[in-house]
């Protein structure tokens, strides 16, 4: 090979370096736009128009999957459970004009949610979720360590925040077209099953984004201020989770072996404040609610 046709194979084999290259980049910055961007918008938008009834065959199959496999029956006395069926009721919206940003009509006027609670045992975790339907779930640990009723109020209006924005349809969706996604891009048929079958219960598990938790809050907090004047309850209920949070994480640590660390890990990534955005982030924006009101 001659010098020249060296210099051109050299050149040549750098001309496509370049170019996969920067197809590579532009083909990762696609990714990321459309899993930051396009499909938060797309999946809000799907979420918007499906009916009443998906929402309450999702929570159905969620509740049922999960009563299942991971919750037992509750140790919270029935009169306990009576009293705070009373503060629940209080709680909720009284008239709901539609789902939150929802542009259709017909839509809006047949999504009035009816909104339920119910008491699990899970373990030793606390934990409150709620389901596309409205089902409200608490469990006894969590209750456990709640001192009062308005810290309560405002871990339940909390939840009931993620139902009144979507966000459990939303979560859930966006679930379901990256697996599909996935799934037809690797030629995986058999996922497609499991994502039908386990998407609901999965898809309430899952932690919401850092724009849906800050929405929940700001829902919870200006419920807070209208019902108690205040949210320092709800600031107080959350340092009390990131306290236990934190011991049982130093504990698990403490006394597990690397195996069984292993399974501790698994599970604590379904705790209530594991599945959060930053505390303190968190607590100046709700206290941003009770400031901006006073002013």
């Amino acid at each position: 090979m001659t010098a020249y046709n060296q210099y051109n194979s050299n050149a040549e084999y750098k001309r496509w370096a370049i170019i996969i290259s920067a197809s590579i980049f532009v083909l990762l910055l696609f990714v990321y736009k459309a899993y930051t961007y396009i499909l938060p918008s797309l999946s809000e938008y799907i979420a918007d128009q499906l009916p009443a009834s998906a929402a309450q065959h999702i929570g159905e199959s969620a509740l049922e999957q999960m009563d299942k496999e991971q919750f037992s029956e509750s140790q919270i006395s029935e009169e306990e459970q009576q009293r705070i069926f009373a503060l629940f009721s209080k709680l909720q919206p009284l008239r709901k004009e539609g789902r939150e940003g929802s542009e259709n009509k017909e839509i809006q006027d047949s999504t009035e949610t009816q909104y339920r609670l119910l008491f699990r045992q899970w373990d030793d975790t606390a934990n409150a979720m709620a389901l596309a339907d409205g089902t409200i779930i608490i469990t006894d640990r969590m209750l456990a360590l709640i001192e009062n009723d308005q810290q309560l109020a405002a871990i339940l209006l909390h939840e009931i925040g993620h139902v009144e924005h979507n966000h459990v349809i939303e979560n859930l969706v966006q679930m379901s077209v990256m697996s599909l996604a996935m799934a037809i891009a690797f030629g995986d048929a058999s996922a497609l099953n499991a994502i039908l079958v386990q998407g609901a219960a999965l898809g309430t598990l899952l932690s919401y984004s850092r724009k849906a938790e800050f929405e929940a809050d700001q829902y919870a907090a200006q419920r807070m201020l209208s019902l108690y004047q205040t949210v320092e309850p709800f600031v107080q209920a959350l340092k009390l989770l990131e306290s236990d949070y934190l011991k049982q994480h130093q504990e698990d640590n403490a006394s597990s072996d690397a195996e069984n660390n292993l399974e501790e890990t698994s599970r604590e990534h379904l705790d209530w404040f594991s599945t959060h955005p930053n505390m303190e982030s968190r607590v100046t924006a709700i206290r941003k609610v009770s400031s901006a009101q006073l002013n």
